[in-house]
């Protein structure tokens, strides 16, 4: 028997309460040559249950008892993929109708792609985060944001600087992906697959379309305390060889921003064998946190030393600019870490 020409990747951990809507989503798709591959990550509540409750010969179910994080079950389950493309598809969102369709007839029309996303939007079912300032936030700026980043070019240009695709709505050739692969972390692992993709050249289109519903839940609007400094970490670790060369052009790095992913930064950066001289901001200030000890804050309105890397992702674009039209050139000057 010949394999189905897409294979529907999907990982799962404690998520029984939506992982049945997200499944009735991908196997009521238009598009019938399919399969869904599920991996569980050593779940202890009833999703091993919830999916086994379904009887459907198109799905595939590897359940694993301990638990190793998303990155290391995506590359564990790329090796049970035969087909010719991968629709990634997290637990707890929801797939319309035609995206498997759409996106297989992107990628047959434009084969010098290896892959595509599609716009999306954010939902909740949850009146609690449906009310919370973060959850509107996210609708009223990163939604729009991330969607208004729809061609080839502007894909490549700007994953490099940051992760404009939600890692639910893309779909791929399996070989790419099987290329590239996964980062056996935790956290960050869809970046690092996105940023490694367009640094070897692969690729990334749009169809512009909403096809992806990605849920919002009290978990994943907030924050965990110590989240900044992991993706800090593997940040670090995935730009390294950026990070290094800015350094030795300018014998120093210079952090802009002073929050949790700059501080995170600061933390990383003698992991690789690098360190940091202090921050840059908006206001010259005296920096001092426990864990790191204290800094100078450079001033933006000051005349900057070369050699900085943007972590602060709200004024990520503005700073981009600012340095820009300073005269300075990205990556030789200045970089975005994310």
């Amino acid at each position: 028997m010949s394999a189905p020409s897409v294979t529907a990747l999907m990982t799962t951990y404690n998520c029984a309460e939506v992982v049945g809507e997200t499944i009735q989503s991908v196997l009521a798709q238009t598009l019938d040559d399919f399969e869904l591959l599920i991996v569980d990550d050593g779940s202890t509540d009833d999703t091993v249950e919830k999916i086994r409750s379904f009887c459907d010969p198109r799905i595939r179910f590897y359940p694993q008892a301990d638990n190793a994080g998303v990155g290391y079950r995506l590359n564990q389950a790329l090796q049970w993929v035969n087909s010719a493309f991968v629709a990634k598809v997290d637990a707890d969102d929801i797939c319309m109708p035609q995206r498997f369709e759409k996106q297989r007839d992107y990628l047959l029309a434009h084969p010098e792609l290896g892959m595509v996303k599609s716009y999306f939007e954010y939902f909740t079912d949850d009146p609690v985060v449906a009310d919370s300032e973060r959850y509107r936030q996210f609708k009223r700026v990163k939604e729009p944001q991330h969607n208004s980043i729809d061609t080839p070019q502007a894909l490549a240009l700007q994953l490099m600087r940051w992760n404009c695709v939600v890692h639910t709505s893309y779909f791929a050739r399996t070989e790419v992906v099987k290329r590239i692969g996964y980062p056996d972390t935790r956290i960050g692992e869809d970046y690092s697959l996105f940023f490694r993709a367009a640094k070897d050249g692969v690729g990334i289109g749009c169809v512009p379309e909403c096809l992806v519903k990605m849920r919002l839940s009290q978990s994943s609007v907030t924050t965990k305390a110590d989240s900044a400094l992991h993706f800090a970490k593997t940040l670090v670790e995935l730009k390294q060889d950026e990070l290094r060369a800015l350094y030795q052009r300018h014998s120093e790095l210079w952090i802009y921003g002073t929050g949790a992913l700059a501080k995170g930064m600061m933390l990383s950066l003698p992991e690789i064998g690098l360190s940091a001289s202090g921050f840059i901001d908006r206001n010259a200030a005296d920096f001092y946190a426990p864990e790191l000890g204290r800094y100078p804050v450079l001033a933006l309105s000051e005349t900057l030393p070369k050699g900085v890397v943007i972590a602060a992702q709200p004024v990520r674009d503005e700073i981009c600019s600012f340095f820009i039209n300073a005269g300075w050139a990205e990556w030789s000057d200045f970089m975005v870490i994310a």
